[in-house]
């Protein structure tokens, strides 16, 4: 007897098929890394006055 096939990774998250599904599933997370990366950028670059 086999073992059923995973539906969910280590944290829960549904598996995809394809690139565009997993893409589309973490494009939130992108998006908040992006933001506080360029919100880091900006607060260092005011600190520092450049």
């Amino acid at each position: 007897m086999s073992e059923p096939q995973p539906t969910h990774d280590f944290l829960g998250r549904k598996i995809v098929n394809s690139k565009t599904e997993a893409f589309k599933h973490d494009l939130p997370w992108i998006i908040a890394l992006i933001g506080v990366t360029i919100f880091t950028i900006m607060a260092l670059a005011g600190y520092f006055r450049l």
